[in-house]
């Protein structure tokens, strides 16, 4: 009798931890690829294009308009298509930051802020080339 339920209770174990059930990956594909878009605000505006691959790190630029000066950006995604990218300047040093969301019908959008100079700040939005 115990060998029964020592058998059915490893059985249903196995059973339970199927592969389809582990996927405990945040990765979602709807937000990998090239991102486009323009930033608007107090004292600055601009673009940026950004990549998302597929351990959901974001890679790009953003430029300036006003200053001519092109920033790294540098981020990540969660599986939501919540975002946070670091705009970064000589040295890599962090000078401003967008917030805000990805979305699965390819459209994305947020908020941004220079670190330096408070005075800069405003919104962004974008589109999934």
């Amino acid at each position: 009798m115990k060998q029964i339920i020592l058998t059915l209770l490893v059985s249903f174990s196995l059973i339970g931890c199927s592969s389809s059930d582990d996927d405990t990956s945040s990765s979602n594909t709807n937000f990998q690829g090239t991102w486009s878009g323009t930033y608007t605000g107090t004292n600055d505006n601009g673009t940026w294009s950004m990549t998302v691959n597929s351990d959901n790190v974001i890679n790009g630029t953003s430029y300036s308009a006003p200053f001519d000066e092109t920033w790294q950006a540098k981020g990540s995604i969660d599986k939501d298509g919540n975002v946070v990218i670091g705009a970064y300047g000589e040295s890599d040093v962090k000078v401003g930051e967008f917030k805000g969301k990805f979305n699965s019908d390819k459209s994305a959008s947020g908020s941004w802020k220079n670190l330096i100079n408070t005075k800069y700040y405003g919104t962004w939005t974008g589109n999934k080339n």
